[in-house]
């Protein structure tokens, strides 16, 4: 009977898939990585893995900081660590492994206990996680070995404030970074519903604190969540994680969400300038381009944004766009606000998500 149980829910999590769960196993099914067989939502002695090789005695979980310290997958865990079956590795075995990317800072091998300041708390059904554990002498040797290896580090905090909108989750997220997110909800709902391109910089006051702003600070506060990874210098590239929903489309907004994602980089630690290079010279290093990309210099491919402010003064200004040039070819305003009312016609008729 127990078993029959197990197999009914594997059954059922396989036709109840994530996109991430199904991008992942287009790589996996039918031999196609290393020609080891593996087999998806399986079930293993009580337990539901996502994936598993039973040649390599491997198992892959997709869980994510939300499930890390559950009852259930701690035991399942425990249960397959007895076993010699590999399950999580720690930031630092995933480097020395070869990995580049590191994508997100809650659940990623540990980099939130080692590096992560302030506190985070977010609630998924009867689960409660918080963080307030970074040090700098715990995560100045992570930052050594990162950048020993080529590492990086993608914090995504873009996709942290669009989690925390869904409906399963209630979260005290860090002060200086929501109201970045709600500036750029609020002035994406006026594109897609046609009443502003957004011109000038729309994210203006989003990073604004009891009537001062912290916009252009210069130095990171003590507690701010990237506090920590700015004064060890962790190789850090910015990114606004892949949605495959439509809802997130709208509510993130490709290329506006980078702007968003700059901001808060710089509210929860980052000085200007590092956020700048976050999303310039840093993805060239980890490319190995910088002999045509990640800098302004004779010679280098023309890719360039054009400001009508300096973001070194206020991040927030990177949203200033006068014209852009991209593979050489210039597109002034009007041009740009052609591309952007193509966009918005796309989106346009959806429904704007609820809350």
């Amino acid at each position: 009977m127990e078993l029959r149980r197990s197999t009914n829910k594997a059954r059922n999590l396989r036709s109840a898939s994530t996109d991430v769960e199904r991008v992942l196993w287009t790589r996996l099914r039918g031999r196609r990585l290393g020609d080891f067989k593996f087999r998806r939502q399986y079930p293993v002695s009580g337990f539901i893995v996502d994936f598993v090789c039973f040649e390599r005695r491997l198992v892959i979980e997709l869980d994510g900081d939300q499930h890390a310290e559950s009852r259930y997958d701690q035991a399942r865990t425990a249960w397959l660590r007895e076993r010699g079956v590999a399950t999580r590795v720690s930031v630092v075995e995933a480097s020395d492994s070869g990995m580049s990317l590191i994508d997100h800072f809650t659940g990623a091998g540990g980099l939130d206990t080692l590096c992560l300041r302030g506190k985070f708390k977010i609630q998924f059904d009867t689960e409660v996680f918080v963080t307030d554990l970074g040090t700098v002498q715990r995560c100045r040797p992570v930052a050594e070995r990162l950048r020993r290896n080529g590492s990086w580090v993608v914090p995504t905090l873009m996709a942290y404030w669009n989690a925390l909108r869904n409906e399963r989750a209630e979260a005290l997220w860090w002060p200086a970074t929501g109201p970045v997110g709600t500036r750029l909800e609020h002035r994406l709902y006026e594109f897609w519903t046609g009443a502003s391109l957004l011109h000038g910089n729309w994210l203006r006051d989003s990073l604004a604190s009891g009537g001062g702003s912290v916009a252009s600070h210069h130095g990171p506060a003590a507690e701010n969540a990237l506090s920590v990874m700015q004064r060890v210098g962790m190789p850090i590239v910015a990114g606004t994680d892949l949605c495959f929903e439509r809802r997130c489309f709208l509510l993130m907004g490709p290329g506006f969400s980078l702007h968003a994602e700059l901001a808060m980089l710089v509210a929860e630690g980052l000085t200007p300038l590092n956020a700048l290079q976050a999303a310039t010279l840093n993805p060239a290093k980890m490319l190995r381009g910088t002999d045509s990309l990640g800098t302004v210099a004779a010679g280098k491919l023309a890719d360039l944004v054009l400001l009508d402010a300096n973001p070194l003064a206020d991040i927030t200004n990177t949203a200033t766009i006068r014209a852009v040039v991209a593979n050489g070819r210039y597109y002034d305003r009007e041009a740009l606000d052609h591309l952007a009312a193509a966009v918005r016609a796309e989106g346009q008729g959806e429904p704007w998500p609820a809350d």
